[in-house]
């Protein structure tokens, strides 16, 4: 056989194993867009979906502002960063002409957030401030499996941001740990345990030291009906708190069958995380 056909059959060999190949930089096939949450993953109760579809609804009424969130089940060959600005621009969320919506993109299997920003909204909701956002709100949340709670967080952050960019990214307040009180109180309790045992001996050795006279023992205040001693009083009382959150009524829920992007544009913006 001839070089140059040996040649052109390894060429059309290698275009075919290339043909079959999938491109490195081809978007991932994104799902329809079903509502403000799509669920893909099935990680929310239905009660929780739609307190957040709430929760985004009245975050667009009042800013303008679309934000969708997009659970998957996997990543697959995709960065998540591929993903969020595929979600984005196939679903075009935000206003047309403002680019304004953001997608947050969340893979439980994958243990990564997305927080995608569009190119409106990138000189308010910048890539530093979205880094905080998913720090302080959505990965604590998620590394205890709460992702409804997470995603609340992150979204009343994001719109507290959109609102006043000026004002920081609030902290979280260190969660409450009955174990750091436990350990408090076991400490203290020994502290004022030992106290009392110096004092004790000492009034003991003072009395050995200087005992009372015969003719002064009956007028000592510690006779037979009043011991003297520490009495330790601790005041009880009751007291009851209700700590519930609400994520808004189920009745002003909006339909996600009728949620449509508004026609915005993403170029990259934002930020994602690990837990």
């Amino acid at each position: 056989m001839p070089i140059s056909v040996a040649l052109r059959y390894l060429w059309l060999a290698a275009l075919f194993v290339l043909l079959g190949l999938p491109a490195a930089n081809a978007d991932p096939v994104v799902p329809p867009l079903t509502g403000r949450v799509v669920d893909l993953a099935d990680v929310l109760t239905s009660a929780a979906e739609r307190d957040l579809t709430t929760q985004l609804a009245k975050v667009e009424q009042k800013t303008g502002t679309q934000i969708v969130v997009a659970i998957l089940p996997d990543l697959g060959r995709y960065s998540i960063e591929s993903w969020g600005l595929a979600l984005g621009r196939t679903w075009k969320i935000g206003r047309p002409g403002k680019d304004d919506g953001i997608v947050i993109v969340l893979a439980p299997k994958d243990r990564e957030i997305r927080i995608e920003v569009g190119y409106g909204l990138e000189g308010r909701v910048t890539d530093a401030t979205a880094h905080q956002i998913i720090q302080r709100y959505m990965l604590p949340a998620a590394r205890e499996g709460r992702y409804a709670t997470g995603l609340d967080a992150t979204i009343g952050a994001l719109e507290r941001v959109i609102v006043d960019p000026s004002v920081p990214v609030p902290a979280v307040s260190a969660p409450f740990r009955y174990g750091n009180v436990i350990i408090v109180v076991l400490f203290g309790g020994m502290a004022v345990l030992v106290l009392i045992g110096m004092v004790m001996s000492i009034g003991t050795r003072r009395e050995q030291v200087y005992p009372a006279r015969p003719d002064e023992r009956s007028d000592s205040v510690f006779d037979n009906n009043n011991h003297g001693g520490w009495t330790w009083n601790s005041g009880s009382g009751s007291s009851s708190s209700s700590n519930s959150i609400s994520f808004g009524s189920s009745s002003s829920s909006s339909s996600g069958s009728s949620f449509r992007g508004g026609g915005g544009s993403f170029g990259g913006g934002g930020a994602s995380g690990k837990w």
